[in-house]
C-alpha cells in the first residue's frame, strides 16, 4: 500500500505544480495583453489588471480553462504510452478514441443544437408595398427630425446589410464601440491605444462609405460596459469614493471620448453621443461634464447628444 500512496502523492504534486504554473502564465499573458492595449501605460494597466484579477479569480470558468494544458499533457502522454505498447496501431487507436470521437460528439451536438434553434417557424406576412426600393433613403428626417434608426454590431462583416436596412426604411445607424470598465467604484477604464485607434478608424471608414452610398446617417455612440456587476449595479451607478478617483475616472473617460470625437470629425459622422446612462456621474459632477463637452466641441463640429436612461434621468440631465 505504501508505494501506491507515494505514487498518488507524486501525481498530485505534479498536477499542482503544473496547474499553478498554468495560472501564473495566464495571468502574465493577461497583464502583457492589457499593457499592449493600454499603449504601455503602466499605471492604467496595473489598475485594470487588478480589477480583472479580482473578477477572474472568483470565476469557475477561469479555473476550468487553466485545466486544459494539463489535460493536453495527459492526452499526449497517453498517446505516447500507446505507441510504446502497440506502436503505430496503438497511436491510431488512441487518437481515434481520445480525440476523434470526442470532437465528433461535440461537433454533432453543437450542430444539433443550432438546427433545433433554427427550426422555429415564425408566421408573418411581409408588407412589400412599404419597402423603399429607391437608390437612397427617403430622408424623412429632413421633414420631421425623427431618427428612424437601429443599433448595429459587426456590420463591417456584412456591409451589404446596409442596403437591406435602407430597403426597410431605416435612415440612421448607430455604431456602438464598448468601453471596458471593471467595477462601478473604480476609475480604471481600458484606454484606446494607437493601434486600436487605427483599426477602428479603418473599420468605421468602410461603414461610412457604404452608408453614403444609400444616404444613411451615422451616430457614433461609445458605451461603457461594466464587466463586474455586483449587487445589480450597472453603469448608471458608477460613482467614485474619493475626489482623486473622480478626477482619474474623468481623465480616462475624456481620453477615450476625445479619441472617438476625432474619428467622428475625420469621417464627418452626422452625430456623436458623449455618454450613455451615466446617471450618477451626471448628477454628482455636472461641472466635469461641461468641461468635457467643451473639449469635444473643440474637436467635433457636428451634432452632439447624450443618451439618458428612460426612467427618470432624461428629465434631470443638467446640460
Amino acid at each position: 500500500m505504501i508505494p501506491k500512496i507515494k505514487i498518488k502523492t507524486a501525481v498530485l504534486k505534479r498536477f499542482l505544480w503544473f496547474y499553478c504554473l498554468t495560472i501564473f502564465s495566464l495571468l502574465i499573458f493577461i497583464f502583457l495583453l492589457i499593457l499592449h492595449k493600454n499603449n504601455y501605460v503602466v499605471t492604467n494597466t496595473v489598475g485594470f489588471f487588478g480589477d480583472i484579477v479580482d473578477n477572474i479569480l472568483t470565476s469557475p470558468l477561469f479555473y476550468g480553462i487553466a485545466l486544459i494544458p494539463y489535460l493536453l499533457f495527459l492526452l499526449i502522454k497517453s498517446i505516447i504510452r500507446n505507441y510504446q505498447q502497440h506502436k503505430i496501431k496503438g497511436v491510431l487507436k488512441g487518437i481515434f478514441f481520445k480525440i476523434v470521437i470526442p470532437v465528433l460528439v461535440i461537433f454533432t451536438g453543437n450542430k444539433a443544437l443550432q438546427n433545433y434553434r433554427l427550426s422555429e417557424v415564425l408566421h408573418y406576412t411581409w408588407a412589400t408595398d412599404i419597402e423603399n426600393n429607391l437608390a437612397k433613403v427617403n430622408n424623412y428626417y429632413s421633414i420631421d427630425n425623427k431618427q428612424r434608426g437601429i443599433h448595429v454590431f459587426n456590420i463591417t462583416r456584412n456591409l451589404e446589410d446596409i442596403e437591406q436596412l435602407k430597403t426597410n426604411n431605416f435612415e440612421w445607424i448607430t455604431i456602438t464601440p464598448f468601453i471596458d470598465q471593471e467595477h462601478y467604484k473604480k476609475p480604471t477604464l481600458r484606454l484606446i491605444s494607437d493601434d486600436n485607434y487605427i483599426k477602428r478608424l479603418k473599420r468605421y471608414k468602410a461603414i461610412k462609405a457604404a452608408c453614403d452610398t444609400f444616404g444613411m446617417k451615422i451616430m457614433l455612440k461609445p458605451h461603457i460596459w461594466l464587466s463586474k456587476m455586483e449587487d445589480g449595479k450597472w453603469r448608471s451607478d458608477i460613482e467614485m469614493e474619493t475626489e482623486n478617483d473622480w478626477n482619474l475616472w474623468f481623465e480616462n473617460y475624456s481620453q477615450i471620448m476625445l479619441k472617438y470625437a476625432e474619428i467622428a470629425q475625420e469621417l464627418q459622422l452626422e452625430q456623436f453621443c458623449i455618454g450613455t446612462e451615466l446617471e450618477t456621474t451626471v448628477y454628482k459632477k455636472p461641472e466635469k461634464w461641461n468641461v468635457l463637452i467643451q473639449q469635444i466641441k473643440s474637436i467635433y463640429k457636428g451634432k452632439l447628444t447624450y443618451a439618458a436612461n428612460w426612467y427618470n434621468e432624461y428629465e434631470a440631465v443638467p446640460f
